[in-house]
């Protein structure tokens, strides 16, 4: 019996992950259909653009492997240092992370766009505080209402978890730091600002490792902390990386005034 059951989930996996990957190959196909007639493609990709792209590609390629591994952070030091108990917890306060997805869609597909386009510093800089300055009031008060409405928010998970106040509060609070580092990520990315990402990686680590002479890993709200410093460390890399960028389009926007005179 227990065997048909597995058997029978695994299959529901494979067939979940089959119609996942046909619904959105018919979506391109789709997309490909509708757009043939008012988007002509090259005949081949500038070789400029083709440097480029493949420069980014390079410097981001190792930052998201690390992110990938970061993800499962506090997973692993649970299962290392604590209990199952403990990691069915920080499992069941994931779930929680969908409130704040939503944030991301606009960020995405509205507002990114406009900030790859821009040209002009300083209309340029303003998007880029507004961007980070909304997005960060935006996930605190969410946060702040989930903190608020604790008890109906943990009822959702079940009666075992209603005793994690401390947890999710910690466990919103990271999460609305780790909104406002991806949006200045993001930026980052529409941006190609991304030479230097890599420095994020050896940072986070040295953050991490320091961090354990004050947290205990076998704490629930300790592990949360200490899988989040990445994000902490990553908003300040990201925001000097920004920096950095305007600065340099500040440069060439003069250097390009001085030579048209």
């Amino acid at each position: 019996g227990l065997i048909v059951a597995g058997s029978v989930a695994g299959l529901n996996a494979v067939l979940a992950s089959a119609a996942t990957m046909a619904a959105q190959w018919i979506q391109v196909w789709l997309l490909r259909r509708q757009t043939r007639v008012d988007l002509a493609e090259p005949a081949d990709v500038d070789a400029s653009w083709r440097t480029e792209m493949a420069t980014s590609v390079k410097n981001l390629f190792p930052l998201c492997l690390f992110n990938c591994v970061q993800g499962h952070v506090t997973t692993w030091m649970l299962s290392i240092f604590a209990n199952v108990k403990d990691v069915a917890d920080v499992g069941a306060l994931s779930r929680l992370g969908v409130l704040f997805t939503f944030l991301a869609l606009p960020l995405t597909q509205l507002v990114l766009p406009v900030i790859s386009r821009t040209q002009e510093p300083r209309r340029l800089a303003r998007l880029c505080l507004f961007v980070l300055l909304g997005m960060m009031v935006t996930s605190l008060m969410l946060a702040g209402a989930g903190i608020v409405f604790s008890t109906p928010l943990l009822a959702l998970l079940g009666t075992p978890y209603a005793h994690l106040h401390h947890e999710l509060a910690w466990f919103l609070g990271t999460q609305a730091l780790a909104v406002t580092a991806n949006a200045a990520w993001g930026i980052c990315y529409a941006r190609s600002w991304v030479r230097l990402g890599w420095l994020q990686i050896p940072v986070a680590i040295t953050a991490q490792m320091a961090s354990l002479i004050w947290l205990e890993p076998d704490e629930v709200s300790h592990a949360i902390i200490f899988a989040n410093i990445s994000n902490v460390t990553g908003l300040a890399i990201a925001a000097w990386l920004m920096l950095r960028g305007l600065a340099d389009r500040i440069r060439s926007r003069k250097s390009a005034f001085v030579a048209d005179k």
